[in-house]
């Protein structure tokens, strides 16, 4: 059940309205407590978050990330 996600700066650094950017902390929060979780559906909820956080607001930069998920 191991997982590794890789991002780059565009998605720690994404920045809402207000200037405030996403961060690290609130990337790795998004994995806490959530058990066996697949590939498809952490990539999902990366997605939604930091959308959420730019609402409406264009990319500052390119967000790419990449989930890779071990089914034991």
């Amino acid at each position: 059940g191991d997982s590794l996600v890789m991002f780059i700066d565009g998605v720690s650094e994404a920045q809402d309205a207000d200037g405030n950017e996403f961060g690290t902390d609130r990337l790795s929060d998004l994995f806490k407590d959530r058990g066996d979780t697949g590939a498809e559906t952490m990539v999902e909820r990366v997605n939604e978050s930091v959308q959420e956080w730019l609402a409406g607001e264009a990319a500052h930069d390119d967000v790419t990330f990449v989930t890779v998920v071990k089914k034991d």
